[in-house]
């Protein structure tokens, strides 16, 4: 009805209001399209807007909560249209979240996409986002970290390391439930880990927790169900 009522005054924030409701239901490939209509609408002069930052990252996320075959192929040529066109990443117009949530969104279709390489392409996206100077977030090193575990690496303890130190030199001001969500993560892939010293290493990080005040209910879930795994001694 707004279309054929007031065709020129639908902002991007009505058009990315209908693809959050496709994306919530599971649709990536009508997402898509409401996305290709807006550029058509645009190249044709019947509308003045084009998809922002925002709008692909919902087509993104769409895409990392699907089961469609290829979707994390289809998640890396979106990322080269939005690179391709150019879309600011000032933080003036986005949060800093914003600016890297379709990053995160693209790197999570990867990991669960079961296809080739993850973790290489997951390290691929990140090495993109220092690139172009895209301030990533703590969901970034979270989502690395996640790519390792899914991988099940197996130098898990030397990746931990890795992950943490880059975070702690680009991140200056990190939440403590972003915190959490990041030390989890990496207590998940120590758990996973077959490593001799996983243990010891998950337990510096729960002690580093506890003293921060970033110890949560999977913390404690996950280091009790080390020691049940590894059959530990430790206390």
């Amino acid at each position: 009805n707004m279309k054929e009522t007031i065709p020129t005054k639908i902002r991007v924030q009505e058009w990315n209001i209908l693809l959050l409701a496709h994306a919530k239901q599971g649709r990536p490939k009508e997402a898509e399209e409401i996305v290709k209509t807006m550029v058509r609408r645009y190249n044709s002069g019947t509308s003045e807007v084009l998809p922002d930052l925002i709008s692909y990252s919902i087509l993104l996320d769409a895409w990392s909560k699907s089961d469609e075959e290829g979707r994390g192929f289809r998640a890396e040529t979106i990322l080269d249209s939005i690179e391709e066109r150019d879309i600011s990443f000032d933080k003036t117009t986005y949060a800093e979240s914003t600016a890297s949530s379709p990053y995160v969104a693209a790197m999570r279709t990867i990991i669960h996409s079961g296809e080739e390489n993850i973790v290489e392409r997951v390290e691929s996206i990140y090495k993109r986002v220092l690139v172009l100077g895209v301030a990533p977030d703590a969901y970034i090193y979270a989502t690395l970290l996640e790519a390792y575990a899914s991988a099940r690496s197996a130098d898990a303890s030397k990746k931990v390391s890795e992950v943490l130190a880059m975070m702690e030199e680009k991140l200056n001001d990190i939440s403590i439930e972003d915190k959490t969500v990041v030390y989890n993560t990496a207590l998940k892939l120590l758990k996973q880990s077959r490593e001799p010293n996983s243990i010891d290493r998950a337990e510096e990080l729960f002690m580093k927790m506890k003293s921060e005040g970033t110890a949560d209910e999977y913390t404690y879930v996950t280091i009790l169900a080390m020691y049940t795994n590894k059959n530990s001694n430790s206390i």
